[in-house]
């Protein structure tokens, strides 16, 4: 299983990240979460990102 190949110091780190994913939506966005989605709409709105399949053709993917 890839999770025992983790180093120990990994594992807790590791599994706090897994249970985060894990944990039941419950609709309410953390000021840190708006903070990402508002860096986000500004990168899209400055012409900063791009669509996944033109990075995937540039790269030959």
């Amino acid at each position: 299983m890839l999770v025992d190949r983790l180093p120990d110091e990994a594992t807790a780190e590791a599994f706090a990240l897994i249970s985060d994913l894990a944990a039941p939506d419950d609709g309410h966005v953390s000021d840190e979460e708006r903070a990402a989605l508002d860096e986000a709409d500004a990168a899209i709105a400055a012409g900063e990102v791009r669509p996944l399949s033109e990075a995937r053709r540039d790269l030959g993917l």
